[in-house]
């Protein structure tokens, strides 16, 4: 396992944003990055940069936003409403699931939408989403949140 660990850590794509007079561009990020720290980050962090491209517009979009973690699956959400960033994952569900602490990483992703109401409940009532229940109750959430799957695909 420390192979394959090492492996993936060598094969994330480390990046980071900087503005310039056409727009934002993209530019080496420095890394703290090592296998143990980006499974420390997913096992402790929350807040996080997801990387997408725009439903309408094609471009790339960054959002700052937090993860949960129940037990062995990512997921991201929000209280409910409609939300770009959901809007951009269920036209293109791949995207890029940015480590900024303790960990910097940029690992490959793809967003499987929970759209199965008993499943959403099950999400939704897992102590890791308790922030969420305390803002809008169970029943909103389950009935209109954005709520995605996170698959890393640092093994492909």
């Amino acid at each position: 396992m420390r192979g394959h660990a090492a492996q993936i850590a060598a094969s994330i794509p480390f990046s980071r944003q900087t503005t310039g007079r056409a727009g934002w561009h993209t530019a080496p990020m420095p890394t703290s990055a090592t296998p143990t720290s980006i499974r420390e980050a997913l096992a402790s962090d929350r807040t996080i940069d997801i990387i997408t491209t725009g439903a309408r517009t094609g471009q790339r979009r960054v959002t700052e936003i937090w993860f949960c973690r129940l037990d062995d699956v990512l997921v991201i959400t929000g209280t409910p409403g409609p939300r770009d960033w959901y809007a951009n994952l269920l036209r293109h569900p791949d995207f890029v699931f940015r480590l900024k602490e303790p960990a910097r990483a940029e690992l490959p992703a793809r967003s499987t939408p929970v759209l199965d109401p008993g499943r959403r409940r099950s999400v939704f009532a897992h102590p890791a989403t308790e922030w969420y229940r305390d803002r809008a109750g169970i029943e909103a959430l389950v009935s209109g949140s954005p709520l995605v799957e996170v698959t890393l695909l640092h093994d492909r």
